[in-house]
């Protein structure tokens, strides 16, 4: 903290210690992110050394992967950093990147446990069938990393930021103005999320393939309509980020459409029409079979993800009051 020295008011217990040890998790958490690139890498280059995908989508893959990791080092280290610093910022960022964090977390799990057939079907390398107790090993082994990466650490910084006590020791070290005051903290989540969307879209426009209502736009149509949905999801964020009134209504209309055109793209068009439009062919289509036996779920996840977003929506329509026009 700047001035460990500062008294607290009356009736609020003293939780520096806690604060301390949220900015050193954060700040351990990004480290390991940091350590996580090379990882990325290696992956990728042990599935090329197999010959399981495209040489091109396998290097994309370690570039997205990689920067991905190194965006979330960035965020960790840096809300970490403000948290030993005791700023009001910091803790508000933490606990909306932990909310995301943990949502993702629950969507990830569901996918683990869709996924679970389709690892069981996956021959070992000599093109035998998978041992029944390997097969557990690796179902259990993938949902305890799972659970503990994306469920208990979230779920961690989520119990201790929202704590009223540790919110009143943040508003006492920090009195000054903040840039998070102008937006409320559901508001601010789901700007996070917006902003997510447009590292989507950033990363369509290298791949030029994008789904729209049952067909793959594919090469400079795709990139035309990616650079365009980005200019205007950039617009949006900043319109919810200052709660603007057209900017929720715009919101609601086009992430449902988005979410849900997906959604229809992926119960329309075979999986192996989506991965040729990516690269793959011959023995890279081969290596996705097991994936296909659970093609069908993923629309419906998609749809679940669109329902839940507009109810969130609606209910945050509360913050955004409409404007009132000078006379």
């Amino acid at each position: 903290m700047d001035d460990p020295a500062l008294e607290l008011p009356v009736g609020v217990p003293d939780r520096t210690a806690v604060i301390t040890f949220l900015g050193v998790l954060q700040i351990v958490l990004g480290v390991l992110a940091v350590m996580m690139v090379p990882m990325q890498v290696a992956s990728q280059a042990m599935v090329a050394h197999k010959g399981l995908a495209p040489l091109g989508m396998l290097i994309f893959s370690a570039i997205a992967g990689a920067g991905l990791y190194l965006l979330a080092a960035t965020l960790l280290i840096w809300t970490g950093v403000g948290l030993l610093r005791g700023r009001r910022w910091a803790s508000a960022v933490s606990l909306v990147v932990s909310w995301l964090w943990l949502m993702t977390g629950l969507v990830s799990i569901l996918m683990v446990i869709v996924s679970i057939p389709a690892v069981i079907s996956t021959p070992m390398p000599d093109g035998k069938p998978m041992p029944p107790h390997v097969a557990t090993v690796l179902v259990l082994v993938s949902l305890g990393i799972t659970t503990v990466m994306f469920l208990v650490l979230p779920g961690v910084l989520v119990f201790f930021h929202s704590r009223p006590a540790v919110r009143a020791n943040f508003e006492h070290l920090d009195k000054g103005p903040c840039w998070t005051d102008s937006c409320p903290l559901p508001v601010l989540g789901y700007v996070f999320l917006m902003a997510i969307g447009v590292l989507g879209l950033l990363v369509s426009l290298p791949v030029a393939v994008l789904p729209l209502w049952g067909r793959l736009l594919t090469g400079w149509p795709a990139r035309g309509v990616a650079a365009l949905l980005l200019a205007g999801q950039v617009w949006l964020t900043l319109g919810v980020f200052r709660l603007k009134r057209y900017a929720w209504w715009a919101a609601l209309a086009w992430h449902p459409f988005w979410i849900f055109s997906c959604a229809a793209t992926l119960w329309i068009i075979e999986m192996k029409e989506l991965y040729g439009a990516l690269g793959y062919a011959g023995k890279h289509l081969d290596a996705l079979e097991p994936v296909e036996s659970v093609w069908g779920v993923y629309p419906w996840m998609l749809v679940l993800v669109g329902v839940l977003l507009i109810g969130y929506q609606i209910w945050m329509l509360k913050y955004f009051k409409p404007e009132v026009s000078a006379e």
